[in-house]
């Protein structure tokens, strides 16, 4: 190794870096991928109370994003170690042709890194607009769609109702320690208007004002044993007071934070592997400048050599044809 050319040594180093640089990349991205279903998960939970969100969850482009970028940082890894394996062979094991063959490796690995480092920046680009572009939610909207899904399908406040949609709603508030979509504050509240109070409704037959799913320490479990202050009365600190809609919106904003935080570190270290691309892309074109220009130096010394040789072929020619002539007289 001591013996050989330094920007052949010099590349060697660069490439074990990369390898130490991509491998972060691969992590962070299958770690993104992954964590598509916690991001879409309270879209999904709207789903099912047949609330329709103003928007698609908007990570399922961010999951396609992050698999590309996995797939190119695991090529990517892959084409490096093949070099390296390559590179090792042609040093150790072919030094009177290394120049040569080095020169060709290191053109075909130039190329591919150039075409992985273009799709590479265009899943750069698109991740970085979907971090800093406008993805406020029409809030207001929302609102209004589960306003909307309550008054029309919240039946009962017993989670083995007929009515699939009204038993999630009852889970929904066990779970996250809401009643309601608007804020509880007395026995006028979202659900008077529900078919639970009106038409066919058992909130009036066990005098309730709220779901018993919406009382304190109540579990899907026990939530029928709830206390009559609670579900009757209304008694302050009895029930879970805050809106539904409150605890969605926080949930999305706190999600939507994490999740951005998230991409801010792939894109940190994609922009890394980029820079680790550029320096690929470099180094063999030098290496290949200075192989030909090695190629260059060979033929036009070979050239001289001949020449000399003519000119002294020519001399002694020369010479013998002078004896010659000078022996005749």
């Amino acid at each position: 190794m001591a013996n050989q050319p330094p920007l052949v040594i010099l590349f060697l180093i660069g490439a074990v870096f990369i390898l130490f640089v991509t491998t972060p990349l691969i992590k962070k991205s299958l770690d993104l991928w992954n964590d598509h279903e916690n991001q879409c998960s309270i879209y999904n939970r709207l789903l099912k109370l047949k609330v329709n969100p103003p928007e698609d969850c908007p990570y399922n482009e961010v999951k396609d994003l992050a698999f590309e970028l996995m797939l190119m940082g695991i090529i990517f890894l892959s084409l490096v170690t093949f070099f390296l394996g390559f590179m090792w062979v042609f040093i150790t094991c072919l030094p009177k042709h290394r120049r040569k063959e080095i020169g060709i490796l290191s053109g075909f690995f130039a190329c591919a890194v150039v075409v992985l480092a273009v799709f590479m920046a265009m899943n750069y680009k698109d991740l970085h607009a979907f971090v800093y572009k406008d993805n406020k939610m029409n809030w207001t909207s929302l609102h209004s769609n589960m306003n909307s899904s309550l008054l029309k399908n919240f039946v009962s406040d017993n989670i083995i109702s007929a009515n699939e949609t009204s038993n999630r709603w009852n889970i929904f508030f066990t779970e996250n320690k809401c009643c309601g979509v608007n804020s509880v504050y007395g026995t006028t509240n979202d659900f008077d208007t529900t078919p639970w109070c009106t038409t066919a409704g058992s909130c009036q037959q066990t005098n309730s004002q709220i779901p018993k799913s919406c009382c304190v320490g109540v579990t899907k479990e026990n939530f029928q044993l709830a206390d009559i202050k609670c579900h009757a009365q209304v008694s302050p600190q009895t029930y879970n007071d805050k809106g539904c809609y409150l605890v969605i919106k926080e949930k999305i904003t706190e999600e939507r934070i994490k999740h951005n935080s998230n991409i801010k570190q792939v894109l940190n270290e994609e922009m890394n592997v980029l820079m680790a691309m550029g320096v690929c892309i470099i180094m063999p074109v030098f290496g290949i400048v200075a192989i030909c220009c090695g190629l260059i130096k060979n033929c036009c010394k070979s050239k001289t050599q001949e020449n000399d040789e003519y000119k002294k072929e020519s001399n002694w020619t020369e010479k013998a044809n002078t004896e010659t002539n000078q022996t005749k007289m």
